[in-house]
């Protein structure tokens, strides 16, 4: 590889999202947001001080707040 050369795209997925990432698949949700859904259940990981999303348990998460048919 050369000094010029690009490194490529990562093209393997994470593990886990980090804060701006899940709040972008989440909709765009602000910080304070995120915060007070982690307080009700949001599942999180906890990496050092950095809070950490698994992209599964927040696809699940999300399916656990679909209501019901309404009318």
């Amino acid at each position: 590889m050369t000094a010029n050369s690009v490194t490529p795209a990562r093209t393997t997925p994470s593990l886990l999202l980090n804060e701006r990432e899940a709040r972008c698949v989440l909709g765009g949700l602000c910080a304070k947001s995120m915060y007070n859904l982690r307080q009700q259940g949001l599942p999180f990981v906890k990496v050092g001080s950095r809070v950490m999303y698994v992209p599964a348990d927040l696809a699940a998460w999300v399916e656990r707040q679909k209501g019901g048919p309404q009318g």
